[in-house]
């Protein structure tokens, strides 16, 4: 997450938090499931946030520029958040956020600060992108995806791909698919993930794209 960010894509915990013994994920306050709403899901939001230092999130009113929330997302490491709409129908506004150093954890907030959910994306500290988007044409859903560079020789992107269940509060694994054959040159000092017209893009320091993948049933092509 060196490179100039292409895209702007688009807590207090709740209950009790837990981890599966696989600690792939944690469900945050399932027995309160549904979505969340809150006074800001309306406004004009902006987030601010810093590569580095505390993983402090800021989020303001982007009209008048005043400050609505603090979410403190992570104690170091910097934070990446961008606003989302998840869940089945995309009802649920949210805020997305990973380190912008590496880090293992996607969060998904409330854009009121609640923590609704938390998923392990690897096993070890990494440097991901990641965004959200509409994958399936007449489907309102957002997915998630997460990128980050795999391989010996680094020439490898492997993508991640969740939804969000307002259900159980849970970040689920759709499916995953590592990408082969990337110059790692074009790569080596940075790459993003997009979701653009339905589509997973895989972009090159140079913003060029690399790859295109989309979603068919539950298998990235």
């Amino acid at each position: 997450m060196n490179i100039k960010r292409i895209i702007t894509v688009s807590v207090v915990m709740l209950g009790t938090s837990f981890f599966l013994a696989a600690g792939v994920f944690a469900a945050v306050g399932s027995h309160n499931a549904g979505i969340v709403e809150t006074q800001y899901d309306n406004k004009p939001i902006k987030l601010i946030d810093k590569s580095s230092g505390k993983g402090i999130i800021k989020v303001k009113n982007r009209k008048n520029g005043k400050l609505l929330k603090k979410i403190r997302a992570f104690k170091k490491g910097g934070v990446d958040a961008r606003p989302a709409r998840l869940g089945t129908n995309g009802n649920q506004y949210s805020i997305l956020a990973m380190q912008e150093k590496k880090g293992k954890f996607a969060k998904v907030y409330s854009r009121d600060g609640q923590l609704l959910a938390k998923r392990k994306v690897s096993k070890s500290k990494q440097i991901h992108e990641y965004s959200s988007g509409q994958l399936v044409k007449g489907d309102k859903e957002n997915y998630i995806v997460v990128g980050r560079i795999t391989g010996e020789d680094k020439n490898q992107v492997l993508i991640l791909l969740y939804s969000y269940d307002e259900n159980d509060r849970e970040l689920q694994r759709v499916t995953s698919r590592t990408v082969t054959g990337v110059d790692a040159e074009l790569i080596d000092g940075g790459f993003d993930v997009q979701i653009v017209k339905r589509q997973i893009r895989i972009k090159d320091e140079n913003n060029k794209t690399v790859e295109v993948l989309t979603l068919d049933g539950k298998t990235l092509e």
